[in-house]
């Protein structure tokens, strides 16, 4: 069966937004495009063939725009009628199995910044596939998948978005940033016990974040060039910096939740909040899917 991404479209600006990024993953991917519009129930008693009608005609221009938008590709149009956006598209994704879900940010974030509002943030509580969100003024760019960054601690949830990332970059023929973020070594806490002091302590802390990097190459298909980029300090503000040239960036979801459910970390949250590149917080514990080796 082809993959699915599911793509949630309102005909705002950053519906427009998600249906630029959408169109890249689908392409990268050879997948489907679900376009889903959400609409609420009417407010009054409407026979139920009236208000079908009414919900294809008020469907159609916007549908007509999505198609315009993601021209070449063969593309499923969804209306939903539910009274809440996040739960109309978290039926749908139950629904399709999609690969991912594709949505805008928030129209009151910063243009160019990724910004989760609370569609958003309502699909990052427990969905059970990868959420990819995409930047204010993201459709009025060059949209394209050629700078590929993961971040990665030697976590479980991070090799989980080191496999998706590297999935992506092997089909985009695309470079692949491995990015690992050391904070300042707490020699107070986890030095006091060792022999070593704290220059040696702090040199073995990073030899620690090398042997994780060598751990990725390992787990990257060879024909993948890998790029390393190890960085001190704060964690969130590392990573939106190293995402400043990049063209999407993928996180593992760290929060604590479902054991197959995407749930946001205080720091995959911070990152989304301050990222310049699309975002994609890929989901813990087992299942496969096409966006993953």
């Amino acid at each position: 069966m082809q993959p699915r991404i599911l793509i949630g479209y309102d005909g705002t600006p950053e519906g427009e937004d998600a249906l630029g990024l959408g169109h890249s993953l689908s392409e990268v991917l050879d997948a489907v495009p679900v376009v889903a519009t959400v609409i609420s129930h009417p407010r009054d008693g409407v026979e139920d063939h009236e208000f079908d009608d009414a919900v294809s005609k008020f469907c159609e221009p916007l549908f007509a725009k999505a198609r315009e938008r993601l021209d070449g590709l063969d593309t499923h149009e969804q209306p939903v009628v539910n009274d809440s956006p996040a739960a109309g598209i978290y039926e749908q994704a139950d629904w399709h199995k999609p690969s991912a879900i594709v949505i805008g940010s928030t129209r009151h974030g910063r243009a160019g910044r990724v910004q989760v509002g609370t569609v958003g943030g309502s699909l990052l509580s427990g969905v059970h596939c990868s959420v990819a969100v995409a930047p204010r003024g993201y459709s009025g760019g060059e949209a394209r998948l050629a700078r590929i960054g993961v971040a990665v601690d030697g976590s479980s949830e991070s090799w989980r978005a080191l496999f998706a990332a590297a999935h992506l970059a092997e089909l985009a023929k695309a470079p692949l940033r491995v990015i690992s973020v050391m904070g300042e070594p707490h020699y107070v806490l986890g030095g006091l016990l060792s022999p070593l002091g704290p220059a040696e302590y702090r040199e073995f802390k990073d030899n620690e974040w090398g042997r994780v990097y060598e751990e990725a190459v390992g787990r990257i298909p060879d024909d993948v060039a890998t790029e390393q980029v190890l960085l001190n300090g704060d964690p969130a503000e590392a990573l939106a910096d190293a995402a400043t040239d990049l063209d999407l960036l993928l996180l593992g979801s760290r929060g604590y939740g479902p054991v197959k459910g995407t749930l946001l970390g205080s720091v995959s949250s911070r990152v989304m909040a301050a990222a310049p590149c699309p975002v994609i917080v890929v989901p813990r514990g087992a299942g496969t899917s096409p966006l993953e080796a």
